[in-house]
Order: C-alpha cells, then structure tokens, then sequence
C-alpha cells in the first residue's frame, strides 16, 4: 500500500530549523499530547550523520470506549476488557526533517496542526508549517507584497564587464567565482500591478540558465507569508510499504527506510 509525503517548510521563530533545534526536540522527555480529545504518542530520532530528525506518531481518540465488545467466537456480547483509560493506537502519521535542504516531508497533512502545537509546546516557539507553491504563475497570483528572494547565478561567457563577478573578484583579488549567492531582503515592497510581470522576469532568467535555485517569499493580501522555492517543489513522494494484517498498522522502521531511501533515489537529499 502507498503512504504518499508532501513536502513543506518548516518554520520556527521565523527562521529555518537549526541543528540545535532538532536535537532538542528530539530529546525533548515530552512524548504524549492530548488535542482535541485526541491522545498523541510522538517518536523522535535524530540521525547525526544524515543530519535529520525522523517522527513517528500515532494516535487515537481518548474518549471513545464502549462497554461491550462482540466475541466472535462466541458469537455474543461481553465486556469489554479495555479500561476507558487505557487507549489503543489505531492511526499514525510520520514526518522526516533534513536540515541539509530544509525541507519536511509529511504523510498526513491534515495533522500539519496538531505537529505544530507538539513542536511549539516543546520549543516554546513560534512554530509554523507552511506548503510550497507549485509554480510561479501561481504563487505570483497569491502575493502582493515582496519580502525577499534569493538565487545562484553563474559565471557566463556572456556576462557583463563590470558585473557582479568583477566587482567580487576585485574585493577579494581571487580568480573568477564560479557562481554567487545572492540574497536581497526587500522588507515589504508592494508588487501591486507588477507580480506576475516581475514573477514573469525571473522565470525568463531561470529558462536562460542565467539564475538557479530561486527561492521568493512574499506576503498576500491578509499578510499571510508565502514561499516559492522551485528547487524544492514536488508534488508528492510516494513508498510502497505493507501493513500488518492484524492491526493494519506500517512498520515505522519499514517506513522510515523507504522513505530515506525514495529521496535519496530521486537526489532530494
């Protein structure tokens, strides 16, 4: 059976996750929650080597319990031999995080949520968890304010004299860069008129191999941030695991190896 990831950005106080952050997660002694009537027993690891933090979650609904359970050898009713405060887990999600290329991968987005009150309980942070757009028409649609955008732009035959690279070359007195990240903070510029023709000129300078690695944050209309990252976009990765046919249940560690080993197939990590 196919358990399907999505991919989305994890935000903590407004910036990317830290390795720091990441290991106090994971040794966070806070591992069962309650929302919403929902009791939550959360799983961590970190992997030191891979740089990642792996959860495991399961979960069931803590108030749900009835008396009486059928025998179906018996073929009649008796009791039921579970207390109403002992639970069974009977649903799990899980999430990946690589602090390498910032990206969580989730195979339950309607649980986005609930993880973000987990991991903001433990950080006693800011915890946001938001989805990557799809592509730029899109996300140029969505926003109206611009707050930032970053890009690699290479070295060219074709480049300017007196360019960017010139003038990093001349700081520094080293032969030509290869390429340069560049990161520009606008703040909050509005794009009122112009999102989609300035979107639209990105898009040219990516298609001329001329810019790479674009990543755009911008706000909408109700100031809510967006975030274009089209290196990072998918649609979904999806793993072949088999559930246990007595609980219906995926083996965590069959999970966890063949989600690792899907990104690592496709080089998303």
């Amino acid at each position: 059976m196919a358990i399907s990831f999505k991919n989305m950005q994890l935000i903590i106080d407004g910036q990317d996750p830290t390795e720091e952050h990441l290991k106090f997660i994971n040794n966070s002694k806070t591992k069962r929650n309650r929302f919403d009537d929902i009791s939550y027993n959360f799983k961590t690891e970190y992997n030191e080597g891979l740089k990642y933090l792996w959860l495991y979650v399961e979960y069931e609904n803590a108030k749900i319990h009835n008396d009486k359970v059928y025998n179906e050898d018996k073929q009649c009713d008796e009791p039921n031999p579970r207390n109403p405060y002992q639970i069974e887990f009977k649903h799990q999600f899980f999430c990946i995080y690589f602090l390498s290329t910032k990206v969580l991968y989730l195979s339950n987005i309607q649980k986005k949520n609930h993880l973000i009150k987990y991991l903001s309980d433990i950080l006693q942070k800011k915890v946001e968890i938001k989805n990557y757009y799809k592509n730029m028409d899109e996300f140029s649609k969505g926003i109206s304010c611009l707050k930032s955008i970053s890009f690699i732009t290479k070295d060219t035959l074709f480049r300017k004299k007196n360019g960017i690279f010139d003038a990093v070359d001349n700081i520094y007195g080293l032969d030509y860069a290869n390429q340069i990240k560049i990161s520009v903070d606008y703040g909050r510029l509005s794009l009122a008129g112009i999102a989609s023709h300035f979107i639209k000129k990105i898009k040219n300078q990516e298609k001329n191999l001329q810019i790479q690695n674009i990543v755009v944050c911008g706000y909408d209309d109700n100031e809510v941030e967006k975030t274009l990252d089209v290196k990072n976009y998918i649609e979904a990765i999806n793993i072949n695991v088999e559930a246990d046919e007595g609980t219906g249940l995926y083996d965590e560690i069959d999970v966890k190896y063949e989600i690792i080993n899907k990104l690592k197939e496709n080089r998303y990590v």
